[in-house]
């Protein structure tokens, strides 16, 4: 029996993918099972990195309107994922090629350019990604090395002095070695809505990365990457090095990590060390089981303290094909946290606690249906300079799902309902629910509509409705492929005591020829700003106070 029974044929779809099947990296030759994404369906989004540039999504303020139930402040260091975030430790895992980066600040320095997918994943994954990702779970893949040679250079040009030069190559150096380089320069003046004393939303980026993978044979390869984003802001650098062996019918895989982030007020070292065993089994069941330490320090300016924490964590996820329809899935997680903060009065909390997860899902045709049931725990507030110690949170998630294509595969959906019983989330109890729903709709050959839409509501602080819609019409006019884009986007208040909402109109017209294409793109049509503070204030929403920008990109692809 195969590890996974077929999927739906979600790739050729312009709307975020709905997939319940993580595609393994190019640098991978031999078949295995995928990572811990593989083997549960989950409330996900998925967006390639051609669906990445068609809707201008190159920061975390327009990824959090476009992948329902996620919010983020420009800057990407707040995070929510349903309404869990900001105030929870480690409330959103963030990992950029593997590497655990602690939230989206500095990951969108060269505008996404050079992705391959963004995957958001909603509801507590502590199962998938080894670390205590309350909230959830974002993965940005950069374009790995290639067995073919391909590249990619974008210029362009916009308003308020918006300069890009940007490069991506990767390719075979032999028939073993194989690279990935990319490069990328950002610069803008501050916006003319930008209040006096204020960045504005200047850019002065650079951004490098160098990947490289040697292929030993056939079950065993290695990949080395390093990364440095620079911002106005401050700096992400990152390392990473994998060996992935083939054994029979399991797989080993062990991934080491380093990252270090410094911010104005704020610099941050982080380590870790996973190992990684799946299994392809030809019976019923298979699993997943792993081991992840990591180490992190933080320094803030001004202040004596550099609390570090160190966490251990073991998980295993089993799988158990019960008909060829219908596989039940359970999974369990241990975890053991330290922390050390000697200049706090009462020391650092230390922390052991057990989560759980249990899946049920059923394939009827092209339709996928799954219910799940699951645990998760927070560490208390973030650190803000104050002397509070607070109890863990703690999170009881019940999820149920459906995913199917129509019409020879020309309609796709994805609809999730999920409701959290929380414990010490803001000093008490309470609970929370929701909806996400997903479409795309391929007309014709020509038109294609498609959105997305989320309701948040109860306990948690978040905006309650979030919606993305979008048309795109391709043609052909005498020697130009021509494709144009509509998208209406909106966000309304984080808190319903509030009256203010976020949003606006992006079009775009692009021309391509051969191996170029030329686009030309208009965001907030309206030229509609938002007015008032939300609350919680440190998220604005992703177009507050931001105008009309226009530009031409240019672009070549091999």
């Amino acid at each position: 029996m195969t590890r996974r029974r077929p999927h739906l044929a979600l790739a050729c779809l312009a709307l975020p993918q709905f997939v319940w099947a993580h595609t393994l990296q190019e640098q991978v030759i031999l078949p295995a099972p995928a990572p811990q994404l593989a083997h549960a369906p989950l409330s996900t989004s998925v967006f390639s990195g051609t669906q990445l540039d068609r809707y201008g999504v190159d920061s975390a303020g327009e990824l959090s309107v476009r992948a329902p139930a996620l919010a983020s402040d420009r800057a990407g260091s707040i995070l929510r994922i349903r309404g869990v975030g900001a105030t929870q430790s480690s409330p959103v895992a963030v990992f950029l090629d593997d590497v655990y980066v602690g939230d989206l600040g500095f990951t969108d320095a060269a505008n996404y350019f050079d992705l391959e997918s963004v995957e958001v994943i909603r509801g507590p994954q502590g199962m998938r990604s080894g670390f205590n990702a309350l909230g959830g779970v974002i993965n940005l893949r950069s374009a790995a090395p290639s067995p073919t040679w391909q590249s990619k250079v974008v210029a362009e040009l916009g308003s308020d002095d918006y300069r890009a030069l940007q490069g991506l190559i990767r390719g075979p150096i032999t028939d073993q070695f194989y690279m990935s380089v990319a490069g990328s320069t950002l610069a803008r003046s501050r916006v003319r809505a930008a209040a006096p004393g204020q960045d504005g939303g200047a850019l002065d980026n650079q951004y490098l990365r160098g990947a490289f993978s040697y292929h030993w044979n056939n079950l065993w390869y290695s990949t080395l990457q390093g990364s440095s984003a620079d911002t106005a802001d401050g700096r992400l650098e990152t390392a990473l090095l994998v060996n992935e062996v083939a054994l029979g019918a399991y797989r080993v895989k062990y991934l080491g990590s380093w990252y270090s982030r410094d911010r104005i007020q704020e610099k941050e070292r982080g380590r870790s060390h996973t190992v990684q065993v799946y299994s392809d089994l030809s019976g019923p069941v298979n699993f997943d089981a792993g081991l992840v330490y990591r180490d992190s320090e933080r320094e803030q300016a001004d202040s004596p303290r550099a609390p570090e924490r160190d966490s251990l964590a073991a998980w295993t996820d089993l799988r158990w094909s019960l008909a060829p329809v219908l596989e039940l899935q359970a999974g369990l997680r241990y975890s053991d946290e330290q922390g050390q903060d000697p200049a706090a009065p009462w020391g650092a909390p230390d922390a052991d606690y057990w989560d759980w997860r249990v899946s049920l899902d059923y394939q009827w045709r092209d339709q996928l249906f799954y219910a799940s049931t699951s645990t998760g725990h927070g560490s208390g507030p973030r650190e803000q300079g104050g002397a509070i110690a607070t109890p863990d949170n703690r999170l009881l998630a019940f999820e149920i799902g459906h995913r199917a294509h129509f019409l020879q595969q020309r309609l796709q959906t994805a609809v999730s309902l999920f409701r959290y019983e929380l414990d010490q989330f803001a000093q008490g109890a309470g609970s929370a629910h929701g909806l996400e729903a997903e479409a795309s709709w391929a007309v014709n050959d020509t038109l294609t509509l498609g959105g997305s839409w989320a309701h948040n509501d109860g306990h948690l602080p978040g905006p309650r409705q979030q919606l993305a819609l979008f048309g795109s019409a391709r043609w052909q006019w005498r020697w130009a492929a021509m494709e144009a884009l509509l998208q209406f986007l909106y966000s309304d208040a984080a808190c319903p005591c509030q009256d203010l909402s976020a949003r606006q109109w992006d079009a775009s017209i692009s021309a391509g020829y051969g191996l170029w294409r030329l686009t030309a793109y208009v965001d907030n049509l309206a030229d509609e700003q938002s007015a008032g503070q939300p609350d919680p204030p440190e998220l604005t929403g992703p177009y507050a106070d931001y105008p009309r920008s226009f530009g031409l990109r240019l672009s070549y692809r091999l």
